[in-house]
């Protein structure tokens, strides 16, 4: 299942990363690969090749990533999950945040979330949004 909050800014992603990112920790995943997608500013050979990255510093390296011009956050897509690929993200070019997981908890929780911040959220059948890595 897919649930995706779509049309945030780059403050507003930069923020829910902060939150999913402590989620993620809340869960025990350590552990994350991380990859660069369409747009972003990097050698073609350099995109689309998952990289190990500590769960605790997705934001940083986010940030990071952002100040050395190697992505825009909320303008590229960019792409993280567990070791497993049983939890996985996607941010994208058009300012949207989706999750793909097969753990309902997850699902909820994020749903929760999302609505209570009130971002425009929707829930899809994996098949219907099936462009993650």
């Amino acid at each position: 299942m897919v649930v995706l909050a779509s049309g945030l800014t780059e403050e507003l992603v930069l923020k829910e990363v902060a939150w999913i990112q402590s989620l993620l920790e809340e869960l025990a995943i350590t552990e994350l690969m991380f990859t660069f997608g369409f747009g972003a500013n990097l050698p073609i050979d350099d995109l689309y090749q998952p990289q190990p990255l500590r769960t605790s510093d997705l934001v940083q390296f986010l940030k990071r990533s952002r100040d050395a011009g190697h992505c825009v956050v909320a303008s590229d897509n960019l792409y993280f999950s567990d070791l497993q690929n049983q939890v996985a993200f996607r941010l994208d070019h058009e300012g949207d945040i989706a999750c793909r997981t097969d753990d309902l908890r997850i699902i909820e929780r994020l749903q929760q979330h999302w609505v209570a911040e009130k971002y425009a959220v929707r829930l899809y059948p994996e098949a219907f949004h099936a462009d993650f890595i």
